[in-house]
């Protein structure tokens, strides 16, 4: 996926700078400040050899680890660390069932939350009354002063 959003920006920026515009002006100047950049981290590079030292160094860290495992076997206690504790783990969910327990609390959280969305829907509105016509008027009788 990241070659194709280098070459979606790669044809992008080209045909910005390809404009005549403000627009193509400030793409082109900043292709050249990239550019310059680029120049610089590999002068740099060249000069101190900067890749050199970190290939270098991560190659130590990676053989110091290593031996570090050989002497105090590092991965096989993490190992052991893990399956004992996965093993303590289900031993005390057998005594205490904590995942049943997990299970029923949220099951009765969601019923709970369920009831009272139920209880909180509006009920239906009364129906509105109609409105008088001419005759009702006329059944009311005479109007009292």
């Amino acid at each position: 996926m990241p070659i194709i959003g280098g070459v979606v920006g790669y044809f992008s920026a080209n045909h910005l700078a390809d404009q005549s515009d403000e627009t193509g002006a400030q793409a082109r100047n900043l292709g050249l400040y990239g550019a310059r950049a680029i120049r610089f981290v590999r002068n740099v590079d060249s000069e101190h050899d900067v890749t050199g030292k970190v290939k270098d160094a991560a190659g130590s860290v990676w053989q110091r680890s290593k031996q570090l495992n050989e002497e105090h076997d590092i991965t096989g206690k993490a190992k052991d660390v893990v399956l004992a504790s996965v093993a303590k783990a289900s031993e005390l969910n057998e005594r205490y069932h904590v995942t049943d327990r997990a299970a029923a609390a949220v099951s009765t959280g969601l019923s709970r939350l369920a009831q009272t969305l139920e209880n909180s829907r509006p009920s239906e509105p009364a129906p509105a009354p109609k409105p008088p016509t001419k005759l009702d008027d006329q059944n009311a009788g005479p109007a009292e002063n």
